[in-house]
């Protein structure tokens, strides 16, 4: 269980300042990528976590962000957006 023992991984995480875009899909282990993201020194953090919104065996996984025919509007969309909004002149 993350934050359980005590290790030197994550002794230095807080010092990672860059701007960091956590891309997890909701039908995965999404929960599981806030605990990390917490520990991160960045101010500037952001999730998408794309997501069909129905019941957990229908709903946005890990190969789905590259194979899903909503890939696009729900994963590589926003990916662009992040990728611009953090590019200066792009």
């Amino acid at each position: 269980v993350a934050g359980t023992f005590d290790t030197p991984y994550d002794d230095h995480l807080g010092e990672i300042r860059v701007p960091i875009l956590n891309l997890t899909p909701a039908g995965g282990y999404a929960d599981a990528t806030f605990y990390g993201l917490s520990l991160l020194g960045s101010r500037d953090k952001e999730t998408i976590m794309p997501s069909m919104g129905g019941p957990v065996e229908q709903e946005f996984a890990h190969i789905d962000l590259f194979t899903a025919p909503e890939a696009e509007l729900l994963v590589w969309r926003p990916l662009l957006r992040w990728i611009r909004s953090h590019t200066p002149g792009f």
